[in-house]
């Protein structure tokens, strides 16, 4: 699998694609849009609830992203949350698969 950050170490330009999430979206959908960007881009960035409305969690989406072979870049914000629900999220998208990088 090819990550993030071996391509902010390697390489001068980074690509990455946003993953709209919708209320929508299934497992399917991310798997079919992972598919699409793999050939040119780095990562996937798996935002949470930008415009308020629910939608599938940015954790499970980026879960998928990552069995399809992608680095996920997930964005959790505290609008929603508690200091700790955020907690959870991050010990929980660490379970997944989800590492920090710095």
């Amino acid at each position: 699998m090819k990550t993030f950050r071996d391509a902010s170490r390697k390489k001068d330009r980074v690509i990455s694609a946003a993953l709209p999430l919708r209320s929508t979206s299934n497992a399917s959908d991310i798997r079919d849009a992972a598919s699409i960007l793999a050939p040119v881009v780095d990562a996937v960035q798996v935002g949470d609830n930008r415009y308020a409305p629910g939608h599938m969690s940015p954790l499970a989406a980026a879960s998928i992203v990552l069995e399809s072979g992608l680095d996920a870049v997930v964005s959790l914000s505290c609008r929603d949350r508690n200091r700790i629900a955020l907690q959870a999220d991050i010990l929980g998208a660490a379970a997944l698969g989800v590492r920090r990088y710095s």
